[in-house]
C-alpha cells in the first residue's frame, strides 16, 4: 500500500470507529440508518484501499463490513462492532507502506551529502526510489545557459532527466535536497513548488558549517528551503540548537543525525579507492600534502603566500602535492575577477606540467583524502570534514579576524587546526615527515563534538528516522 493511500485508510479507519462509538449512544433510527450506510460505503473503499495487505486485515474488515450490513437498525450492538473496528485499526496500523522517494542533486561535488542516504532507501524494496540531476542556470548577456551533465549514472543511479520529471504528475512522498539556495535553476525544481506537490521536503546541507557571522545568517538558517522543508539534517547537537536560536523551528523539524558524507569517508578509509596510474607515479612512495584551496582565495597579491606554498612545496624532492581547487574557482574568476584569469591558467599549467604535483580537478575528493597525509587549505568546509581521516590540518587564515567575525564558533579551532600565522607551511611539512603531530589528541575531542558520526551509519540513521516521523504522523 502506497503512503498517500494508507493515510487515507487510517483517515477512514478513524472515522469508522469513531462511527461505531455513535451507534452505541442510542441515536434514533434515521440517523443510526445513515451513519450505518456511510459505514458500509468507507468499508468497500478501505477494501480497495488494502486490496494488497495480509489475509488477516482483509477478513478482518470483510467480516466487519457484513456485521455493519446485518446489523438490526433498533439495536446497533455498538459493543460488537468497536470491538471489530478497533481490532481492523490495529492490523491497518501494522501494515508497511510503500512511498516514492526523489532525490534531487545539485552539483556533481555535493553528491556525496546525499549518497549515503539514496543507498539506504534503494536497498530497501518499500520505496520507490528516483533521482534528478537539476540543471544549472548561469546568467550570461541576454539570458541564461542552462548546464547540465549526468555524473550519476557512472556511479550506478539511475537518473531520470529534468525534463521528464513533473511534480504533478510525480505525487513523490519524501523529496530530498541539498541545495539550500534555491535559486540558479528551474522554477520546477524550487522549494516553493516541491512544496505544493509534497509535504516531506528534506534538506541535507552539503556542507559543513564551522560558524556563523551576520553576513552568512541568512543563507545558514532563513532560505526558503529552511522554512518549507519538513525535515533538516543537521551535523550535531550543537547546531540544531543554532537553528534553534536563529530560526525559531520546532525542535523535532531539525534532527541532529550527522553528515551523511562522513559515511563515504570512513568507509573509503576501510576500502581506498584505487590509486591511478599517474598519482602512484607522482606520490613514489613519499608522504603527501593535500592543498585545498576555496573558490573565494583568488591569486591576488595578498593571497599569494598560500599558493607559492604550493609550488615551494610540490619543488621539494621528499614529499608530493595534491592541489584541489574548488571546481568553480574559474567561473568565480571570469564573473568577478577576469584580470586574474591569465595568471590562474598559467598556476594550474605549472602544476600539472610539475613531475610533484597532481592537479586533482576530479568531482571526487576522497581519494586525496585517502592518499594524503596532512592538508594545507583556505578556509573551506573540506577542512572540517578532513578531520574525519585523523590527519593533520593547516588553515591558512586571519584567525584573529576570524574569531572577531565570529558569532557562534561550532569548533574551536585552535585545537583542531594549525595555523598560518603560528607555524609557516615548511615548518608544518617538515612536522608531517618527522611524524610529529602536536594537536591529535585534541583535534580528535573536537572532531566527535563536531559531527555525529554514528560508527558510518548516518545515512542509514536518516532513512530510519525518516521513515518512523511518517509513520508517527499517522
Amino acid at each position: 500500500m502506497n503512503y498517500k493511500t494508507y493515510v487515507q485508510a487510517l483517515s477512514l479507519m478513524e472515522s469508522l470507529n469513531e462511527a461505531a462509538v455513535i451507534l452505541g449512544d442510542n441515536a434514533s433510527e434515521s440517523i443510526t440508518e445513515e451513519i450505518r450506510d456511510t459505514c458500509i460505503e468507507a468499508l468497500q473503499a478501505l477494501l480497495q484501499f488494502c486490496e494488497d495487505c495480509d489475509e488477516s486485515l482483509l477478513w478482518q474488515i470483510k467480516d466487519l463490513l457484513q456485521s455493519m450490513a446485518a446489523m438490526d437498525i433498533a439495536d446497533p450492538c455498538a459493543v460488537l462492532l468497536q470491538g471489530k473496528a478497533n481490532e481492523a485499526m490495529k492490523l491497518l496500523q501494522k501494515q508497511d507502506f510503500t512511498a516514492k522517494v526523489l532525490f534531487l542533486s545539485f552539483m556533481p561535488s555535493t553528491w556525496l551529502a546525499l549518497e549515503p542516504v539514496y543507498k539506504a532507501f534503494a536497498e530497501d524494496k518499500r520505496f520507490e526510489v528516483q533521482t534528478v540531476i537539476t540543471p544549472l542556470l548561469r546568467a550570461k548577456t541576454g539570458g541564461k545557459d542552462i548546464i547540465y551533465s549526468d555524473y550519476l549514472s557512472p556511479k550506478g543511479v539511475d537518473v531520470r532527466h529534468y525534463s521528464d520529471y513533473e511534480f504533478a504528475f510525480e505525487r513523490p512522498d519524501i523529496v530530498f535536497t541539498n541545495n539550500p539556495n534555491d535559486l540558479d535553476t528551474l522554477p520546477k525544481f524550487l522549494a516553493k513548488n516541491i512544496a505544493s506537490y509534497c509535504d516531506k521536503l528534506v534538506y541535507v546541507p552539503y556542507f559543513s558549517m564551522h560558524g556563523t557571522t551576520e553576513s552568512t545568517l541568512a543563507a545558514y538558517f532563513g532560505t526558503y528551503v529552511h522554512s518549507l522543508s519538513w525535515r533538516i539534517i543537521v551535523q550535531s547537537e550543537e547546531l540544531q540548537r543554532l537553528y534553534m536560536k536563529y530560526s525559531r523551528f520546532p525542535e523535532e523539524k531539525v534532527l541532529p543525525l550527522g553528515t551523511p558524507k562522513t559515511d563515504c569517508i570512513l568507509q573509503a578509509m576501510k576500502e581506498p579507492p584505487a590509486l591511478s596510474g599517474d598519482w602512484e607515479k607522482k606520490i613514489k612512495g613519499r608522504k603527501v600534502i593535500l592543498f585545498n584551496s576555496h573558490f573565494g582565495s583568488l591569486p591576488y597579491d595578498w593571497n599569494m603566500t598560500y599558493y607559492n606554498d604550493i609550488f615551494e612545496t610540490g619543488a621539494r624532492g621528499d614529499v608530493a602535492v595534491i592541489w584541489r581547487p574548488h571546481p568553480v574557482t574559474m567561473e568565480n574568476i571570469e564573473v568577478n575577477a577576469p584580470e586574474l584569469k591569465p595568471v590562474y591558467e598559467d598556476m594550474l599549467k605549472r602544476a600539472d606540467d610539475s613531475p610533484n604535483i597532481i592537479l586533482d580537478c576530479t568531482v571526487d575528493y576522497l581519494p586525496a583524502f585517502i592518499y594524503s597525509d596532512a592538508m594545507v587549505t583556505t578556509p573551506s568546509s573540506l577542512m572540517c570534514e578532513y578531520l574525519v581521516t585523523g590527519k593533520p590540518v593547516l588553515g591558512q587564515y586571519d584567525h584573529k579576524a576570524y574569531v572577531n567575525a565570529t558569532l557562534d564558533r561550532l569548533i574551536d579551532d585552535q585545537k583542531a587546526f594549525y595555523q598560518y600565522d603560528r607555524m609557516p607551511c615548511a615548518e608544518f611539512v617538515d612536522n608531517i615527515l618527522a611524524g610529529r603531530d602536536m594537536l591529535k589528541e585534541r583535534r580528535m575531542r573536537e572532531t566527535e563534538r563536531f559531527f555525529v558520526l554514528d560508527g558510518g551509519r548516518v545515512g542509514q540513521s536518516v532513512k530510519d528516522r525518516i521513515v518512523r516521523d511518517m509513520s508517527d504522523l499517522v
